[in-house]
């Protein structure tokens, strides 16, 4: 099964800590875990780590897009 992220038409992308992941999961079944967020770390696995980044680099980034609008 291939997995797609998009927040568009319909598609939610949640974020469930801890136990409430597997509950979450029973009760939306076509819910597919994309990833996970602990620590300083952003992991992202289908079978194997497709982003493994560190967060705050990832901010750096994000907010370097933003340089000179504020």
């Amino acid at each position: 099964m291939q997995k797609l992220y998009s927040e568009s038409g319909g598609r939610f992308l949640v974020t469930v800590g801890g136990e409430g992941a597997l509950r979450f999961e029973k009760l939306v079944p076509r819910a597919v875990r994309i990833g996970t967020v602990g620590g300083n770390r952003l992991v992202v696995r289908d079978g194997k780590a497709i982003i493994d980044e560190d967060i705050a680099k990832l901010k750096a980034s994000w907010q370097k897009t933003f340089r000179g609008f504020w």
